[in-house]
């Protein structure tokens, strides 16, 4: 009856412990400041090449459809824009 005793207290023990073992591929993993750095400035240029891609595109096209062609390339950018927000917001 001890043994039972001590392995009931040794469970509740180790599920009140606030330091669970993490397996080393669930581990929080480190970022460089430069690796950082290097994301948000190739996005930045990224938002900014969409909107002259789309004056590039309706330069090309008749002047009746620039507009859309612009609107067009602006809607893909939003698009992205709310993928990447789901991403993060729902991550597991």
């Amino acid at each position: 009856v001890e043994e039972v005793g001590n392995f009931t207290t040794t469970v509740l023990t180790s599920l009140n412990s606030t330091e669970a073992p993490v397996p080393e591929s669930m581990a929080r993993p480190e970022y460089a400041p430069g690796d950082i750095t290097w994301v948000l400035a190739s996005t930045t240029l990224v938002c900014l090449m969409t909107p002259g891609l789309g004056f590039f595109y309706s330069g090309m096209a008749k002047s009746k459809n620039a507009l859309h062609i612009l609107i067009l390339c602006l809607c893909s950018l939003v698009i992205v824009s709310i993928q990447v927000g789901f991403l993060i917001v729902y991550k597991n």
